[in-house]
């Protein structure tokens, strides 16, 4: 990645100390489906939501340290460069993802920062690893330094680019808070934290987790037999304390926890409405 990580930032924390003033206000972190993202976020404070569109399943986790899955999201980056391919002077005429062949993001960077390494004009390829694919291809063209063109086609295996600790993409730094998530189209996981959160999942079967003291949360669009919430961090069935319809809302309570699903008036049974994992 071309960004600060989480380490990076901690690190430059401890030797300068936190700049409070960055995203001091509210904020929206908002991300596409089909958007590359590498992110490590730090905010200064306010009251900050997630945000996630479009149809790709995704992972938000609020908690400070936790790792997302949202966006575009691959493994290993694949670098080729011009030169070393054609010779000096060299240049990508084109890069292109095969649409036959998986997805992804191809992209030329005229100004690639490792330049002395990759000499000339760089191309950079992202996969797909939401896709089931298990090759990806590339079409590429080379303005070579005599005036000539050379066209080529590669393939590359999923295996290249499929590490699983590389598949979480954005990163909150330690010490923020963001308070509030919504999710897109697809099947999310939406994992509160400690701070009184305001939860919506959009579209698809959604899941909410919370552990130990979860705060005062509430779920905006639960929907009965499509959504579930996940109980975690040894939480069991004996430590909820109620769960009740109060008033137009279903509403669970427990030590340090008091979550509303607003608008479910429908009694929910564990197992099946919610787990404990």
């Amino acid at each position: 990645p071309w960004q600060p990580g989480i380490f990076d930032i901690a690190a430059l924390q401890h030797l300068y100390g936190a700049n409070t003033e960055t995203g001091s206000g509210d904020s929206t972190y908002a991300f596409e489906s089909d958007t590359r993202v590498f992110q490590t976020i730090w905010d200064g404070g306010g009251v900050d939501v997630i945000t996630h569109s479009g149809g790709r399943d995704a992972v938000i986790d609020l908690n400070p340290g936790g790792r997302s899955k949202v966006g575009l999201f691959g493994g290993d980056t694949y670098l080729l460069s011009a030169s070393r391919i054609a010779g000096d002077g060299a240049t990508f005429a084109s890069f292109e993802v095969n649409e036959n062949l998986g997805g992804g993001v191809a992209e030329i960077i005229p100004g690639f920062p490792l330049s002395n390494f990759y000499p000339n004009t760089v191309a950079s390829f992202i996969p797909d690893l939401g896709s089931d694919i298990g090759v990806y291809g590339i079409d590429f063209t080379i303005n070579v330094s005599d005036g000539s063109q050379i066209s080529r086609s590669l393939t590359l295996p999923r295996d290249y680019f499929a590490k699983p600790e590389a598949t979480h993409n954005v990163t909150i730094a330690h010490g923020v808070v963001i308070e509030n998530a919504v999710g897109g189209d697809g099947d999310d996981l939406i994992i509160g934290n400690t701070a009184d959160n305001v939860l919506t999942g959009g579209a698809g079967g959604d899941t909410f987790r919370f552990g130990w003291a979860a705060g005062t949360d509430r779920i905006t669009d639960f929907t009965v037999g499509e959504d579930e919430i996940e109980f975690s961090g040894g939480v069991t069935k004996d430590d909820i304390l109620s769960a009740q319809v109060v008033g137009g809302d279903f509403v669970f309570t427990a030590e340090g926890m008091h979550l509303t699903l607003a608008g479910v008036m429908t009694t929910l049974d564990p197992g099946t409405h919610y787990i404990f994992a």
